[in-house]
């Protein structure tokens, strides 16, 4: 019969386009935000990071409605330590959602444009010995010109 309603082709045909829909939309964010790579290091060094967090308590903190609250600061160094191409690399941001949920309030825009860093590697290794760095090499020899 013509014009008749039939539901199972109805459901099929409805899934079928919000599957090729949901496709092209992964498609379409997977290009516009791309988890990015950062280049192989090339020199003789691998490279190490450390994360600091500092809690100053004698200074409360000024931007927040919490009175108990007090300064923070965040630090990272990366240094030369002994390459290790088999261990885990460390976050490109340790803590992606928090980060990333502060800078969309900031900016403006939907926190999801921002959501991709927590993917985003480096090429450091968390913790690793700082390696036995020759500190005769022509670059150290000029860095201790600038202190003197």
């Amino acid at each position: 019969m013509v014009g008749r309603f039939d539901a199972r082709v109805w459901i099929v045909r409805t899934a079928t386009v919000a599957g090729l829909a949901g496709g092209v939309i992964m498609l379409v964010v997977s290009v516009a935000l791309p988890v990015f790579h950062f280049p192989v290091p090339t020199g003789r060094y691998g490279i190490g990071t450390v994360t600091y967090h500092w809690v100053d308590q004698a200074r409360p903190e000024l931007f927040t409605a919490d009175p108990a609250a007090h300064r923070e600061l965040m630090a990272q160094v990366w240094y030369p330590a002994t390459p290790s191409r088999d261990a885990e690399r460390a976050p490109y941001i340790a803590d992606a959602d928090a980060v990333t949920s502060a800078s969309a309030r900031l900016a403006g825009p939907p926190p999801f444009l921002f959501s991709h860093f927590r993917h985003v590697t480096t090429n450091a290794v968390a913790g690793v010995p700082l390696d036995d760095v020759d500190i005769a090499t022509p670059q150290a020899s000029s860095l201790t010109g600038l202190r003197n």
